[in-house]
């Protein structure tokens, strides 16, 4: 089957999200090779868990985003101007994600000086994507070094990862890699998908398609089916349900969120409205909890809330008020959160604070970099 190149229109509709969103806001398909034949192989004594994932945004080690969490670390951040960064939950502050003796963080050799897409966590390495013309790599990272680990035919647009495979997405499917063992990729679907929405429970994975709608598949493809009827972003799964947010398109065709959060039973199918004004929301699993940002009365106030949902109970609970997050890192190993927030046009700047509300603090950059 002949797959036609739709990279023009997803970042066409990608673009239409972004709008949606800043108007909130403000008012390989063939087989890839192994690089290192020498490399050193890691200790790799953990699988990807069975629980859901966007953007490895609720502490997941599965899908891949700005945020991961490593022990020892405690959270690293990526692509923040070409730099990679930790945040140490006992000082509260960012620092170069290096561990070199006497490295000043000026070389291309020192991991700190990265800048990578799609972080993945596995054991105690870091994957990533790099943000320069060898955009069809996937590297590992480590405290004291980085290497290419796989390299695909392609151009890769996402990374994900569940139980012993790395899933890479490129504007012609989505192919797999052993991670003991990244020989050769395995196509698993024949067709691109939205990067951000791809997430795995059991033995299917479920991915918002170029079309917008929710659908699922068996881990290697087969038996994909449309879920729901109406459009769909960032499917996240906790206790047997799939969360998403629901969206539509108007009659004139102008896109446009409902920001409505809803879930839908992986046994029966029955569909639930769980939230109302939902933009951001990370799924954490392990505490049976929703954390999220609601958006308000915007010809009141521009700040928006942000708000935790307790699962089994249906209560909420108010931790801040705030602008709308551009990207939100919960993990269930910390106690922490760190907020991408909007600044200006084009900037961003990050922010910490406690799960409970408290400690709510602008992160500063080590001295050298921020320009």
């Amino acid at each position: 089957m002949k797959i036609k190149k739709t990279t023009k229109a997803a970042f066409t509709y990608i673009g239409f999200v972004c709008a949606a969103m800043i108007i909130v806001i403000f008012v390989g398909r063939k087989n890839g090779i192994k690089i290192h034949d020498g490399m050193v192989q890691d200790n790799i004594s953990v699988t990807f868990e069975d629980y859901a994932g966007l953007w490895n945004q609720q502490g997941a080690i599965q899908t891949g985003g700005s945020q991961v969490y490593l022990a020892g670390s405690n959270t690293v951040i990526g692509s923040l101007y070409g730099n990679m960064y930790s945040f140490h939950e006992d000082t509260q502050e960012l620092q170069f994600f290096c561990k070199k003796n006497g490295c000043l963080h000026i070389g291309n050799d020192c991991p700190a000086r990265q800048s990578l897409s799609y972080l993945l966590r596995y054991s105690m390495a870091i994957y990533g994507v790099p943000k320069t013309s060898a955009d069809n790599e996937i590297w590992r990272l480590q405290n004291t070094g980085i290497e290419c680990w796989f390299r695909a035919d392609d151009t890769i647009l996402g990374l994900a990862g569940y139980k012993e495979y790395l899933y890479y997405l490129t504007e012609f499917g989505v192919y797999r890699v052993l991670v003991e063992n990244p020989d050769q990729a395995e196509p698993v679907l024949d067709e691109p998908i939205l990067y951000e929405y791809l997430t795995f429970y059991g033995d299917k994975m479920y991915f918002v398609s170029e079309d917008s709608f929710l659908y699922e598949a068996y881990l290697d493809g087969s038996g994909r089916k449309r879920m729901v009827d109406e459009k769909a972003v960032s499917p996240q799964i906790c206790d047997g349900f799939l969360y998403y947010r629901s969206a539509a398109y108007e009659e004139n065709g102008v896109f446009q969120m409902k920001n409505t959060l809803k879930r839908i039973s992986l046994e029966d199918g029955r569909i639930e409205k769980v939230l109302d004004s939902v933009y951001r929301f990370s799924v954490v699993p392990e505490e049976k909890k929703i954390y999220y940002t609601e958006l308000p009365d915007f010809s009141k106030s521009k700040l928006s809330f942000f708000d935790v949902l307790q699962i089994d109970t249906g209560e909420t609970r108010r931790l801040a008020e705030c602008m709308a997050a551009t990207e939100i890192g919960v993990f269930p190993e910390s106690g922490w959160i760190i907020l991408e927030m909007p600044e200006g046009d084009y900037d961003t700047y990050y922010c910490c604070m406690k799960k409970d509300g408290s400690g709510w603090k602008r992160l500063e950059y080590p001295d050298g970099v921020a320009e």
